[in-house]
């Protein structure tokens, strides 16, 4: 057993290796080629070019399925600790090779700490372990394994075993072993292994929540509700509780919950009256409840609560503005474009702390003196809003707007002026996309971005290019990413994202430029910015469920990114980002098999689902990109609802009249996907017309 806590113990420390030589210089980029094709024997010494070399060939002779030579050429390179990449090859060798129990314990020591590759070599280490039956190794690799997966219930399966792998062992140390375990294991799943109390009660039901076992969460959330805590807690459990069975889909049960949350603090203000912190804790529950109500269209019971927040005259600023906020935004709801602008102008006088907040005042009182067809007064206001100000996309969203108000009124030379400068300065985005639909301005291909690979300067990264080591160039890439601090340095790591094909590197690191600058680097790099991963797949499907390609992509990107193992706060899985109840629905429908949650992570699986779905949709819709998407997003009731209630016949008012944020914001994000994978997969230039909206889009 004391074999296990030393070898636990390494776990959290990098071991020092002395070596007599310092690491090679990774061989020139331009030289590979060379390196190559040259004959080993010419290579003089051992140096750069000859481990390169010896590299090349050791993976030769696996492909010749040669591998006792393979397995030759792998042991020399793991002795050779002057090469960078000696321990990466350790790998290779577990992989291909016989391996002997001391050999197996000598790779171990060998790649103790944090490395890159780890995660890699813990996987066929255990498999080996196992088959040697070293207990000892196989319990300290299985705990540290459990630190590499994403999702909670790998984790826990790998330290349960674990654990009791540490159990069978006796000794004096088993006890704080196991104890170093199961602390683990407490904070994955507490509600297993941790005894309730008042300090973990909230953790326990979230754990809960997350296996969908809502009745034994929601019951943990009353106990804390109910109990003598903080009246913190307390918020944090009622907020909890009640978006728990909107997370179940039961958004009736959602509704009374939010009332009677609304209905608990107001009777605690009751009761503490002077009490600051619950004051705006009820206030905040109190603007909860009016949203839910709006949402549902039950428009009286929401204006009633908002009237009692300001009657009460307890909010503080910013809660007293995004009441009367509300109020105008059920009053365009209803047309009453008059109250609106009212209560629009009543809300920015407030002194409001939270930006976002004034912005979408601001917005919003520039787009209802739209509706109102006070078009004059927007040319006044809308400059004075976005004049000099930081955030591009609310400034571009009322430039829009302010060149349509001088179209109205007949000042078009000085429309297309605002339309010309958008589409210069943003033309990627969505505003910038109907600014080129406004001037009949065609849009070009993009061509593909293929660079000269140069030297990072990084000795173990350029190693693993120069050996032509994708995967682990990526990995060691994301270890390295945020040494990237200049624009010069974000800049030329965009060849590395390309060669490496870590798309998700590309796309956060474009929100790092400054926005004079991210269109000039959106336009070059927009194949890793919008890229196309899993394209057989994606064009399979496209061609089944007649879905267009374009529009696949932008939906991938939007929902997670292209990251298969993504999973939101609302239970939807994978790359398309699928409920379950979806992805059942969908299953049976179309027939496609399906069994169980897991299966979404699966690439494959999740985009034939989606794809169908998008399929059921555009047919639903008559192919129509609004209504499609919206209701991947929303539902079909939602925009099917909203369409009764706020269409008037022009499609880009209506867009901006949905009131989920997040859904109008989706349509216009998947909308600037779609119309850029068009310019990157077309080889013509095509102009988008004003209908495009109005009728079925391929």
């Amino acid at each position: 057993m004391k074999k296990i806590l030393w070898i636990l113990s390494l776990i959290f420390i990098t071991a020092c290796t002395s070596t007599s030589k310092p690491p090679l210089k990774a061989p020139l980029f331009s030289q590979v080629s060379r390196i190559k094709s040259s004959d080993i024997k010419s290579l003089s010494g051992m140096d750069t070019d000859f481990y390169a070399k010896k590299y090349f060939m050791a993976k030769n002779f696996l492909e010749k399925r040669q591998t006792d030579r393979a397995c030759d050429d792998f042991e020399d390179l793991i002795d050779s600790p002057e090469f960078p990449l000696n321990d990466l090859v350790t790998i290779f060798f577990l992989e291909n090779c016989p391996v002997s129990k001391s050999k197996l314990k000598r790779f171990v020591k060998l790649n103790q700490g944090k490395k890159y590759f780890k995660e890699d070599f813990l996987i066929i280490a255990i498999k080996h372990a196992r088959q040697l039956e070293l207990t000892d190794v196989l319990t300290s690799l299985l705990f540290e394994l459990a630190d590499y997966k994403k999702s909670s219930k790998e984790k826990i399966t790998l330290l349960e075993e674990t654990l009791g792998l540490a159990r069978e062992e006796s000794s004096n140390d088993s006890e704080q072993i196991n104890q170093n375990i199961i602390e683990k294991l407490k904070k994955l799943n507490p509600s297993k292994y941790t005894p309730i109390n008042t300090e973990n009660k909230f953790n326990v039901a979230k754990d809960f929540e997350s296996k969908r076992n809502f009745e034994k969460a929601q019951a943990i959330y009353q106990e804390i509700i109910n109990s003598d805590v903080e009246v913190d807690l307390k918020e944090k459990a009622f907020n909890a509780y009640r978006m728990s069975f909107k997370v179940n889909r039961d958004l009736k049960s959602f509704l009374v919950k939010t009332k009677e949350m609304e209905s608990f603090f107001d009777n605690l203000t009751r009761e503490n009256s002077s009490n600051k912190r619950l004051n705006e804790i009820w206030n905040d529950s109190a603007i909860s409840l009016a949203r839910a109500l709006w949402t549902e269209h039950l428009n009286a019971e929401a204006q009633s609560v908002l009237d009692k927040i300001l009657d009460k005259k307890i909010c503080n600023e910013n809660q007293c503005s995004q009441a009367t906020f509300i109020k105008a935004q059920i009053a365009l709801e209803e047309k009453d474009y008059s109250l609106a602008l009212k209560n629009l102008k009543n809300a920015l006088k407030f002194d409001i702390k939270d930006p976002s907040l004034k912005e979408n005042i601001q917005w919003n009182l520039i787009f209802n003196s739209y509706l109102a067809k006070k078009f004059q007064d927007i040319t006044h206001l809308a400059p004075k809003f976005y004049k000099n100000h930081s955030n591009i996309n609310f400034s571009s969203k009322l430039k829009y707007w302010h060149g349509k108000a001088l179209q109205k009124i007949q000042k078009d030379t000085e429309a297309n002026k605002i339309f010309q400068e958008l589409l210069d300065l943003d033309t990627f985005s969505y505003y910038g996309i109907l600014s080129s639909m406004e001037l009949k301005y065609p849009l070009e291909p993009l061509k593909n971005f293929n660079p000269v690979l140069t030297e990072s300067g990084d000795n173990t990264f350029d190693w693993l290019l120069a050996l032509e080591e994708q995967k682990y160039a990526q990995d060691y890439l994301k270890q390295i990413d945020g040494k990237f601090k200049t624009y010069k340095e974000r800049e030329n790591a965009y060849q590395y994202y390309f060669h490496t094909n870590w798309y998700q590197g590309a796309l956060r690191q474009i929100y790092y430029f400054p926005n004079e600058k991210r269109n000039e680097i959106t336009a070059k790099y927009s194949h890793l910015i919008f890229p196309y991963p899993y394209t057989n797949k994606a064009l399979e499907m496209s061609q089944k469920y007649q879905v267009p390609l374009e529009y696949i992509f932008s939906i991938i990107r939007q929902e997670s990114s292209f990251v298969p193992t993504e999973r939101s706060w609302a239970d939807a899985f994978g790359l398309m980002q699928l409920t379950p109840e979806s992805a059942h629905k969908i299953s049976k429908d179309f027939q496609i098999p399906y069994q169980n949650i897991e299966e979404l992570y699966v690439p494959e699986k999740n985009i034939e689902l989606g794809v169908a779905l998008l399929k059921s949709l555009r047919d639903r819709f008559e192919g129509k990109f609004i209504h499609s998407t919206a209701a991947y997003n929303a539902s079909e009731e939602a925009i099917n609802k909203w369409q009764t209630e706020r269409f008037s016949g022009d499609y880009f008012e209506f867009i901006e009249l949905i009131p989920y944020e997040e859904t109008r914001n989706y349509i216009k994000l998947v909308f600037r996907n779609y119309v850029t994978y068009k310019r990157i997969l077309k080889n013509d230039s095509f102009l988008l017309e004003r209908d495009f909206f109005e009728k079925e889009f391929n």
